[in-house]
């Protein structure tokens, strides 16, 4: 996954921060992640607010390149 991380940036970041992360875990509150990502779930379906303080990091997350589903 790493590796993957590096080659899609073009970098080596990912492999480098987990080599400064990885002895000092830290808690992480996902639930405040999820809010400021503008994801949350209603009745089982999950909705997005692109309000969100970080909505424009969700959207590129979750943005599919354009050729992904080309035939």
């Amino acid at each position: 996954m790493l590796a993957a991380g590096d080659m899609a940036t073009s970098t080596t970041v990912m492999t480098d921060l987990y080599g400064k992360m990885k002895n000092d875990p830290m808690s992480l509150d996902l639930d405040d992640l999820f809010q400021m990502l503008g994801i949350s779930e209603h009745a089982r379906d999950i909705q997005s607010d692109d309000d969100a303080p970080l909505a424009a990091i969700r959207r590129s997350i979750t943005a599919a390149p354009k050729d992904t589903f080309a035939n």
